[in-house]
């Protein structure tokens, strides 16, 4: 029987001796494997970031929609047109007058959001860590068409996040979600 550590070089293979690594051979082994770990790293932190986005983009998505979804109602019973002729106020300044009450830092607990003062309101969810505004604008839309009776306005909702770490000297948003919708004052 043959003692594998006495081989020496042969057309197929290279000769095994028992005297181990040197340290050229360690230092290209750790070479090789920080060559494939680094993009596996950059990788998973890419990831970890694209995720976090979504996320935010997600709650965002959120926070704009309960605000379109009670607006939608609203509009349906009793009306913006007779809430407006009933205040004597017009879309947007009924509507913006909120602003205020709906990028309350402070609160922790859903809260009713009211129409200058009157019985109507929204339920809104209070902003979570990280994100610091709210903001509708309302405009009214003309158009060259009469086809479509009523007064129409567009909606934009904004809210705005910063990532952890993206705070500045201002503290104003960083990233911004905005939903856009359209709203017949007449129905």
């Amino acid at each position: 029987m043959e003692n594998f550590s006495s081989l020496k070089h042969t057309k197929i293979g290279f000769r095994i001796n028992n005297r181990g690594l040197s340290l050229i051979e360690v230092v290209i082994a750790v070479f090789v494997a920080g060559l494939a770990i680094a993009p596996t790293i950059n990788l998973l932190s890419s990831t970890n970031r694209e995720t976090s986005t979504s996320i935010y983009q997600v709650m965002a998505a959120y926070y704009s929609d309960e605000i379109i979804e009670q607006l939608t109602q609203l509009n349906i019973s009793p009306g913006f047109k007779r809430i407006c002729e009933a205040t004597g106020k017009d879309l947007p300044e009924l509507l913006e007058s909120m602003n205020t009450d709906l990028g309350d830092m402070i609160a922790v607990e859903p809260r009713k959001v009211s129409l200058m003062g009157l019985k109507l309101f929204l339920l809104i969810s209070p902003l979570t860590e990280g994100f610091n505004a709210r903001l509708l604008e309302v405009h009214e839309v003309t158009g060259s068409s009469g086809n479509i009776p009523g007064r129409f306005y567009r909606i934009v909702i904004k809210v705005g996040w910063n990532y952890p770490g993206d705070l500045d000297e201002t503290g104003s948003s960083k990233h911004i979600h905005e939903s856009v919708f359209f709203l017949n004052r007449d129905l």
